[in-house]
């Protein structure tokens, strides 16, 4: 099937558009802990690199190295914990510390408030963790949360987003919440807010009851906890899918954008220093074109808005002789 399906792979035009795809997608599974075995990653990716080279596949090859990674941290929290019996979490908990720089990092959501019984977990772990020239950045929205509800049909599993847990476990200790306090609770915006109460409210699976009972979440609302809830499953999802497929396509072509800008500005630049630092408009943008072909369309309007960046940041100027040519600077 990989061989069959490598076969297509040089007729895609627009190869570092399914990179980044194929990054969210291996970013998914390894955090998902979807992932059984890395070979078979490695081969996928080493197929890729013959294809397309090294940089191709460079960020994904670190992202299965930082996970390999993520478990020996995770042996030495434990061995933590138990040298600190008073650093007690109360439930099980994992980070995964990983290079902000191999992964795609999805802030869509504000900086959320926990609820005390997940700060606690965050502040032992960053005691632990603490070392020089180290910063954490916590970013919840890549998280997931294994919460057990209580109903009047019995105990559920859900598995959720860390702000669907916080927004659930206000509840604990109050049984009626307006939207401004959740909001003001957890620290959110009034679309995070409301895209958040819509999940539990109006989904396909009511762990909150609204009021009024309608499809559209506004700011007068109040919930309460729906202890009637039920359903077949023992265990199920609230993973806004929906939301996290909208957020991952803007994040790819974001992040191809950033990514496209970088190399043709490294191209260009790479280009006129083998070429004696001096070269007409036409031939450069030929060799640009020719370089870049198999990686994605690369048209005349992107180059110019490279040399336009370049000659701004004095990396080049254009000749006073013929302004269609161009010299490197030292």
């Amino acid at each position: 099937m990989l061989d069959i399906s490598m076969r297509a792979f040089p007729s895609i035009p627009e190869k570092d558009i399914l990179a980044e795809y194929l990054r969210e997608n291996l970013a998914q599974r390894l955090l998902n802990h979807e992932t059984a075995d890395d070979t078979r990653e490695r081969i996928i990716l080493g197929k890729l690199k013959q294809e397309c080279g090294e940089q191709f596949t460079s960020k994904m090859e670190n992202m299965l190295d930082d996970s390999k990674l993520v478990r020996d941290t995770q042996r030495k929290f434990n061995e933590y914990l138990i040298a600190h019996p008073c650093a007690h979490l109360g439930l099980g908990f994992t980070a995964m510390v990983l290079k902000a720089e191999h992964w795609p990092t999805d802030n869509s959501f504000a900086e959320l408030t926990l609820p005390p019984e997940m700060a606690t977990c965050v502040e032992v772990f960053k005691e632990f963790y603490r070392k020089p020239n180290r910063k954490l950045t916590w970013v919840y929205s890549m998280g997931t949360c294994d919460i057990t509800g209580y109903f009047d049909s019995g105990m559920k599993e859900i598995s959720s987003t860390p702000y669907q847990a916080s927004a659930l476990l206000l509840f604990n200790a109050r049984e009626t919440l307006s939207y401004s306090e959740i909001r003001s609770r957890l620290n959110l915006t009034d679309d995070e807010t409301s895209l958040l109460l819509n999940t539990l409210a109006c989904g396909e699976y009511k762990i909150l009851n609204k009021y009024p009972d309608t499809k559209i979440v506004v700011q007068t609302d109040r919930f309460d906890f729906n202890a009637k809830f039920s359903c077949r499953e023992q265990r199920f999802s609230i993973l806004p899918t929906l939301e996290q497929a909208a957020n991952k396509k803007e994040r790819v072509v974001k992040n191809v954008n950033v990514y496209r800008r970088e190399a043709i500005d490294a191209l260009v630049v790479r280009i006129m220093k083998s070429s004696r630092r001096v070269l007409d408009h036409k031939q450069l943008v030929e060799q640009c074109i020719e370089q870049v072909g198999y990686r994605f369309h690369l048209d005349n309007t992107m180059i110019k808005k490279s040399i336009e960046r370049l000659i701004e940041r004095e990396y080049m100027v254009r000749s006073e002789d013929d302004p269609n040519t161009y010299i490197y600077l030292d």
